[in-house]
């Protein structure tokens, strides 16, 4: 499975019953434009300008390293990620050095919440990430 690494939250509409294999029940998607009151921007204010193009993550192989000045590195999949952290809500601006900006909401877990399970040395003041392109 792909995805967008910046796309917008899309919640459910409306639920449709499944094909009865099981699989449970399919709900079509809906772009939220309201969040506690706040008006959220439209994904198609959401400009692609990267210079590699629109990036996609295989969310199926996946990993997140936590490395260097921790006592327990660990490495996680995409799923352990998404499923053993509590997750968060809020609201943020993004605004870019073109001039532009969107007011989204950012779900997550936070990456405080990883890097402390990895035990992070005293001393360890930054943290050096690396994209999907590089």
């Amino acid at each position: 499975m792909l995805c967008h690494p910046c796309a917008l939250l899309l919640l459910p509409e409306c639920a449709t019953p499944s094909d009865g294999n099981g699989d449970g029940i399919d709900l079509a998607d809906v772009e939220l434009r309201e969040y506690e009151w706040v008006d959220l921007s439209s994904i198609t204010h959401f400009r692609e300008n990267s210079i590699r193009g629109l990036q996609t993550v295989d969310i199926d192989g996946y990993t997140l390293t936590v490395r260097g000045l921790v006592d327990d590195p660990k490495i996680f999949a995409y799923d352990e990620i998404i499923t053993s952290y509590q997750v968060y809500r809020k609201i943020v601006t993004l605004y870019f050095v073109e001039g532009w900006d969107v007011t989204i909401l950012w779900e997550g877990m936070r990456l405080r919440d990883v890097i402390e399970e990895s035990v992070a040395a005293l001393h360890a003041r930054a943290a050096i990430f690396h994209a999907v392109d590089g």
